[in-house]
């Protein structure tokens, strides 16, 4: 009896493993960075092998094609802020995203240090 065919060097691969909720899969592959380097990437809680498989395919194709973009170790409220100076909004609609960024999504030690000290 054949056990599982085994993938070939840069075809990634799926794992198993398991949680509380059963079992999960996990895909890993390696992708060409920029300066040359090889970096190995993996991806988390896929329910199913066919959907671990799926999803190897659609990322080894990115990689292929020269789509894939390394993450960015930017935070959401700093990439907000910047995305704010580019658009034309009214004032009114400015203030209101400002605030929004502030309460939901900016660190709680940047929303103290962001609002006015009150007059007394």
């Amino acid at each position: 009896m054949a056990g599982p065919r085994r993938r070939q060097k840069g075809d990634g691969g799926i794992s198993e493993y398991r949680t509380r909720a059963g079992p999960r899969f996990l895909i890993k592959y390696a992708v060409q960075r920029e300066d040359g380097t090889t970096r190995v990437v993996l991806k988390r809680g896929l329910a199913s092998r066919r959907d671990a498989a799926a999803a190897l395919r659609a990322e080894i194709r990115k990689t292929d094609l020269g789509e894939w973009v390394e993450p960015s170790k930017q935070r959401l409220d700093a990439y907000l802020a910047e995305w704010m100076q580019t658009q034309r909004l009214s004032p009114s609609t400015r203030a209101s995203y400002l605030k929004n960024i502030r309460l939901h999504i900016a660190p709680p030690s940047e929303r103290t240090r962001s609002r006015a000290s009150p007059a007394r």
